[in-house]
Order: structure tokens, then sequence, then C-alpha cells
């Protein structure tokens, strides 16, 4: 059936799941709080339509949007180490924004930056995901692709693709670091990186990989370029 949410909610200690069939409808934002999940099964939807408004919020690290159907919706947001999960081939997610805006928990003290290492927030695609932007606050954060993402913007400390995955059709694509298996490959416009420090490592025993952008932009300080590594 068709769940129609009119405006903002919070939820605690629970999962919302859309099932086989089902269509979950809002207009404002979700809020996941602790041991909250959302989870579409295959043949699910959410579909927020035109709704600038619409916006999934996952601040608690036991937080997971795991999807297996179909998601349109605005905007997606993670912190404290909160994970978004499209599961396969057949999963679509549609978005304006995804954005891992870091904080919480310190799991550990980086003695090069004398600064604390938080909790990460993760993005894994294993199907597709169709984006304006995909960003993370800078300092942290993961973007694993295992199969295609176009995307307008990307910005993310770190930068890993499966075997045979594409990231495509990026106008701009900021990334300090980048892991790159078996005929994987990134087309961008521009390629920059923002922290200072450029690191492209190819991770297989055979085939290539491919990184191709119009410009390369290394302006800033204390610029490092890392030699492609063979793993």
């Amino acid at each position: 059936g068709i769940w129609q949410i009119p405006g903002d909610i919070s939820i605690e200690g629970v999962d919302i799941i859309v099932g086989n069939g089902g269509t979950l409808k809002f207009t404002g934002k979700i809020q996941l709080g602790v041991s909250s999940r959302i989870i579409v099964m295959a043949g699910g939807c959410i579909d927020c339509g035109d709704a600038s408004n619409a916006k999934i919020y996952c601040d608690q690290k036991e937080n997971l949007i795991y999807n297996a159907g179909t998601i349109d919706t605005n905007i997606i947001e993670l912190s404290n180490g909160a994970q978004l999960y499209n599961a396969n081939n057949n999963s679509v997610i549609t978005v304006n924004t995804i954005k891992s805006s870091g904080g919480g928990e310190t799991i550990g003290w980086d003695q090069t930056t004398n600064s604390p290492i938080l909790r990460e927030e993760k993005i894994i695609n294993g199907g597709k995901i169709e984006a304006g932007e995909i960003t993370s606050n800078g300092m942290q954060g993961e973007l694993y692709n295992g199969c295609l993402i176009h995307a307008d913007y990307i910005k993310v400390k770190r930068l890993s693709l499966k075997e045979t995955s594409t990231i495509e059709d990026v106008i701009t694509i900021s990334c300090d670091e980048y892991y790159l298996r078996e005929n994987s490959i990134v087309r961008a416009t521009t390629v920059k990186t923002f922290n200072g420090k450029l690191s492209i490592n190819f991770i297989g025993n055979e085939g290539h990989a491919l990184i191709s952008a119009n410009t390369i932009d290394l302006s800033g300080d204390n610029i490092e370029i890392e030699s492609i590594n063979q793993k």
C-alpha cells in the first residue's frame, strides 16, 4: 500500500520497512533516532516527487538506510557514523544531495594533524545512484562504488571503486584518496584535491583502471602526489 507522511516525523527504536509493492511518501523530514533504520525491500519505493523539503536524516551510529528497491527524495544526510547502503544492480537512488556531515564519537587520534579521528559515515553503492552532489565534511567519509554513480559534484576524503564499476559525468570531483580496482573508471571534467595530498592507488594484479579529466587542479599548499601503487 501507500503510506503518506504529511509533515516531519522523528522515530526511535523503530524500523520503517517498505515491502514489495509498497510506497512511502513524505514532504518533510524523517529523523532516525537510536536503533532506527529505513529498509526498502526489492519492489518497494520511497517516492517524494518534487517535495523540496523531503529529507532523511540519520544521526546515530546504529542508523542505516538500506535500499533494495527505489528511493527518490531530495536530501539524505548522515552523521555520527550512520550508513547508506544501496544494495544491488536493481537498486536505484535518485537524490539532489547526499551529505555526510561527520561529528560524533571519537575513536582515535591523528598524530599528524593533532586532531580527533571520528567515527566515519559510509556511502556504499552496489546499484545505481543519480545525484546532484555527494559530499562529506572533508576530514573523513568514504564513498564505495560497486556499480554506477552519476553526480554533478563529489567531495569525499576517500573514494573506493570495485572491479568494473564506474563514476561518470561528474563536473567536479574533489577527493584525496582513490582506491581503484581492475577496469574501474572515474570520468570528470575537473579533478581536485582539498587537503593538500593526492593519493591514487591501483589494487589488483592485472587489468587497468582509469581516471579521466579535462583538468587536474592541484592548487594549494603542500601538495603531495603519491605514485600509483599496485597491490
